[in-house]
């Protein structure tokens, strides 16, 4: 069983997996237009991807954490071999995108298990809301969590 973790504004904690927010704004691995779940591999992970993604310290502590639950046969893996040299640089490249949303249209598996560009060797899971076996993720309740202030000290 695989348990991965979502950190998201404690105002979105009840429409934390309906993929919204990556529908609107897009990621790494989706186009705006395309709903998905991003989740992490540990909860270290997650908060390290918030921050990545320009995390202001006003709101370090409005924020929960939500874990999922899946056995592994619901997911299909990506590797670093299967990408393109560029995969990791920002703003995300088009090819990584293009992938992600021939996964979440194929309908293949419910859990896409994607590198981390943070941490090379952990990963993180795209999930998909449309899938048929959406509904039997294990999602766990919310639990506040407060990120601490000091990780913001690196902005000067």
């Amino acid at each position: 069983m695989i348990r991965a973790w979502r950190i998201v504004k404690s105002i979105y904690k009840d429409s934390a997996f309906n993929g919204e927010g990556a529908r609107l704004y897009g990621g790494r691995w989706n186009t705006p237009g395309h709903p998905a779940v991003y989740v992490a591999s540990s909860q270290a992970l997650a908060v390290l991807e918030i921050m990545a993604n320009g995390l202001m310290i006003e709101d370090a502590e409005n924020f929960v954490f939500v874990s999922v639950n899946f056995p592994e046969t619901f997911v299909q893996e990506i590797s670093t071999t299967d990408l393109s040299q560029n995969w990791a640089t920002s703003p995300a490249p088009e090819s990584t995108k293009i992938i992600g949303d021939r996964w979440l249209a194929s309908g293949f598996s419910v859990a896409l298990k994607v590198p981390s560009v943070i941490v090379p060797d952990e990963c993180n899971y795209l999930l998909n809301p449309h899938h048929p076996d959406f509904a039997s993720l294990a999602i766990g309740s919310s639990r506040f969590f407060r990120i601490d202030t000091r990780l913001f000290n690196y902005y000067g």
